[in-house]
């Protein structure tokens, strides 16, 4: 295979990759980069301090830090019913007016230490 067409064949999958982003209908499943890139996995193995946004024990397993996460969501929303009780029937559809959600969410994770040598965790964040 030449370069040409390992450039070509690359270049098309960056542009005709399709964005997947792991959701339960309207609310996502994590906030930040790495829970998206686990598709909400981040509960049960969290990566960083945002990962406090849907689990709180998770900071036991994440080091000192500050994260930050932007995330522009764009769910598609509708609802069809189709229905016939007692003799009439219902034809229903309702399509979301609101497109675009965006969430913005920080975090910072600060350890502090006691002379007897425990360690106390101090959560800060801005949802």
């Amino acid at each position: 295979m030449n370069s040409l067409t390992r450039l070509l064949l690359g270049l098309s999958f960056v542009i005709f990759s399709v964005n997947c982003q792991a959701t339960v209908g309207y609310f996502s499943l994590g906030y930040g980069a790495k829970s998206h890139a686990m598709a909400g996995a981040t509960t049960a193995a969290p990566q960083d301090s945002l990962a406090a946004a849907v689990n709180p024990a998770g900071i036991a397993f994440v080091g000192e830090q500050v994260d930050i996460g932007l995330l522009a969501f764009n769910p598609r929303r509708e609802a069809k019913i189709f229905t016939s009780a007692a003799g009439a029937s219902f034809d229903v559809s309702e399509t979301s007016s609101r497109d675009w959600f965006l969430y913005r969410v920080a975090a910072l994770l600060v350890n502090l230490t006691s002379s007897g040598g425990g360690v106390l965790r101090f959560l800060l964040m801005v949802v």
